[in-house]
């Protein structure tokens, strides 16, 4: 059995006293057996992550590294550098990177060899604009996503790449996809990953994000092929996240 991820996205969220003060309350959290909990953070608190969780189980990781190793990209910062942080995981290609900072596949793609060469593991975003959902035609939209980013990429780092599902049209609205939803597109991306890396179907974990909450992160974690999720803004909340973190997996 796949274990379960649960992932926070702390997003341009967080002044220090109250970054501190939720990794204080993180520490205190227990997690159980089967389940594995990342922390995404804003890059400026990995060193108080390194402190504050060292005794813990939660691991944590940064929401963008640059596709370059080092050199003159000011105001970049590397996968090497966020790794001698103790960070283990990278987000990449969110939807907010790609449209806001008009990062493309080919980017990304470049993002993802850098990050794995750095022996850190990438969280690849994936999502399909309303437009998309409305017309039926998200298959292809996701199928070239997840083709560009993985361009190059060779199986065994293919099977250890987490890949995460997050409608662009429920990240921050309030709206979460129907179960139902959920279920068949993620159904979709792992048949999908089957045919573009033959045999990994039963290796790869796939992540639902997309307004995930304490009142529906029960259903949504128990839904099939759903081997976690990313949460945005109930990550926050101490009480929220707790809840969270303590899902009633059947």
């Amino acid at each position: 059995m796949r274990r379960k991820i649960l992932a926070a996205n702390w997003k341009m969220n967080m002044r220090r006293d109250e970054a501190k003060s939720l990794l204080s309350s993180i520490n205190k959290m227990k997690i159980k057996d089967g389940r594995e909990e990342i922390i995404f953070v804003p890059s400026v608190y990995l060193e108080m992550c390194e402190n504050a969780l060292k005794d813990t189980n939660a691991c944590y990781g940064v929401q963008n590294v640059y596709s370059k190793e080092k050199g003159a990209f000011t105001g970049e910062i590397s996968a090497l550098q966020v790794k001698d942080f103790g960070a283990k995981y990278v987000l990449v290609g969110h939807s907010e990177r790609r449209t806001i900072f008009n990062e493309d596949g080919d980017f990304l793609n470049e993002k993802i060899k850098m990050i794995l060469s750095a022996g850190l593991t990438p969280v690849l975003c994936v999502g399909e604009p309303l437009s998309e959902r409305e017309n039926k035609t998200y298959e292809a939209y996701l199928y070239k996503e997840l083709k560009e980013a993985m361009s190059g990429v060779s199986i065994e780092d293919a099977k250890n790449i987490i890949y995460a599902y997050e409608p662009i049209w429920a990240i921050g609205t309030g709206k979460t996809a129907k179960i139902g939803e959920i279920k068949k597109t993620l159904e979709f991306l792992r048949n999908t990953l089957d045919y573009m890396y033959d045999g990994v179907k039963e290796d790869v974990h796939l992540l639902y994000g997309g307004s995930v909450n304490k009142e529906n992160i029960d259903e949504i974690i128990n839904t099939d092929h759903v081997d976690g999720v990313l949460v945005g803004g109930a990550s926050l909340k101490v009480d929220d996240w707790e809840r969270i973190l303590n899902c009633e997996v059947k």
